[in-house]
């Protein structure tokens, strides 16, 4: 949404996205921020591990809860 666009431009501290594993590497036509403009992504462990390696690449911390 627009508000979650806003709310992320107009930061000023971690952009922080907690998403359970299902919701991870698929498209949607949903987008609150490009990868670039996120910090930390919190899931579950059942990330896929090549998921979790390309954001660590790309600089994301991944946390696994």
């Amino acid at each position: 949404s627009s508000l979650n666009r806003d709310m992320i431009r107009n930061t000023h501290g971690k952009v922080i996205v907690i998403a359970d594993s299902t919701k991870l590497g698929h498209v949607s036509n949903f987008i609150s921020a490009p990868l670039n403009a996120i910090d930390v992504v919190i899931t579950d462990d059942k990330c896929p591990q090549d998921f979790s390696n390309e954001l660590k690449s790309q600089g994301i911390e991944i946390i696994l809860v």
